[in-house]
């Protein structure tokens, strides 16, 4: 009788063992789901806001300023008057921040050149540690009388 409880004993130890090693592992496959359900996330979110903005840069014809005004976010000329840089920046959830100090996402659109005829740029959205996320070229054409 001793050697059955025993033999019981063992078995269940074994069993609490096996469940054990089970749970971690479906733990682990949990988290590596998550990690890349939040990449998958933000990879469309990025796709979407860089979307939008070439859209607005198309649409006033390469102007980061007329384009920051709708969106969001502020220009910054530099020492160029004609270089614009349009930054935006976004929290977590995806909403749109003030400063990009606190910011984890950041977009940025600049103009990179073109033809008589033709503006070209290029829209990016990285993570604030300047990891690139998504990045799209923007072509639009000039107004008759923009002088750029």
């Amino acid at each position: 009788m001793k050697n059955r409880t025993l033999l019981s004993l063992i078995e269940m130890l074994i069993m609490v063992m096996v469940f054990s090693v089970s749970a971690a592992i479906c733990l682990r496959a949990f988290v590596f789901a998550d990690r890349t359900s939040r990449s998958t996330e933000n990879i469309a979110e990025a796709a979407l806001r860089a979307q939008s903005a070439a859209e607005l840069m198309q649409r006033f014809h390469g102007s980061a300023g007329e384009a920051a005004a709708v969106f969001g976010g502020s220009v910054d000329n530099g020492s160029d008057p004609d270089d614009n840089l349009w930054t935006a920046g976004f929290d977590e959830d995806w909403k749109l921040t003030g400063p990009l100090a606190g910011a984890a996402f950041v977009l940025e659109a600049e103009e990179t050149g073109g033809t008589d005829l033709l503006g070209e740029g290029t829209v990016r959205v990285r993570y604030a540690d300047g990891g690139l996320i998504f990045e799209i070229p923007v072509c639009w054409q000039k107004e008759a009388d923009d002088e750029r």
